[in-house]
């Protein structure tokens, strides 16, 4: 449970604002695309490096919320969508706002 707190406080809060306030400039096809490719390919290294016993989650232990899909932590999978998120609003809106200051 501390795992989705910190995800909801950490990426999902911002991307949710960061994508709001860059609305208008956001090429939402190129996004969409880009988060489908992130996290895909991140869900594949989490999934191996479980698979291999690269790391870990600790389970059951209150950390997570204990859904798995295919042993990766459904935190993960929300860590996956909105990094991309996150970030792709987080410079279209530094992209705005250098060009309004220059």
């Amino acid at each position: 449970m501390e795992y989705f707190i910190i995800l909801l406080i950490l990426p999902v809060a911002p991307a949710i604002l960061f994508s709001y306030l860059a609305r208008r400039v956001i090429n939402w096809r190129a996004l969409s695309l880009s988060t489908i490719a992130i996290f895909t390919l991140g869900l594949i290294g989490d999934y191996l490096g479980i698979s291999q016993h690269i790391w870990s989650f600790t389970v059951g232990a209150g950390k997570t919320l204990g859904v798995q899909i295919l042993s990766v932590p459904i935190e993960d999978f929300l860590l996956a969508l909105f990094v991309p998120i996150w970030t792709v609003g987080l410079y279209e809106l530094m992209k705005n706002w250098t060009r309004k200051s220059s």
